[in-house]
């Protein structure tokens, strides 16, 4: 919580378009875990999904280099989901950025029990 509300404090002291010296300044401090929730927080206010992924790898990056395996291993399993719903985006427009539990039900819906199977076998 303490981390989370600094962060949020030290946010409103600079815009989001400027956040660069910010994760320079978690970086000098050794501090990934707040480099990492300032990447998720700049990650919401974006909407294309290749630098969303991006995005995400750089997250994942800065879990590794924090030791945080558990929040590391979601974010790879949340990369994996994006990457699978990008490959399924032809077939059904409105996928990205559903849950799995969206995505899985979507794919029903639509008829495509097929995909529903693979996406739920391979998550």
């Amino acid at each position: 919580f303490l981390l989370s509300y600094g962060l949020h404090v030290q946010l409103r002291s600079c815009s989001l378009t400027n956040t660069q010296k910010l994760h320079d300044h978690f970086y000098t401090q050794d501090n990934f875990e707040a480099s990492a929730l300032l990447s998720i927080k700049e990650l919401e206010l974006n909407t294309q999904t290749d630098s969303k992924i991006q995005r995400l790898e750089s997250i994942n990056r800065h879990f590794v280099d924090g030791s945080k395996e558990f929040e590391s291993a979601l974010t790879k399993q949340q990369i994996a989901l994006l990457k699978r719903q990008v490959a399924l985006q032809p077939k059904v427009s409105d996928i990205i950025g559903l849950t799995l539990n969206a995505t899985i039900s979507l794919l029903i819906q639509r008829a495509l029990l097929g995909d529903a199977d693979s996406v739920r076998r391979e998550f």
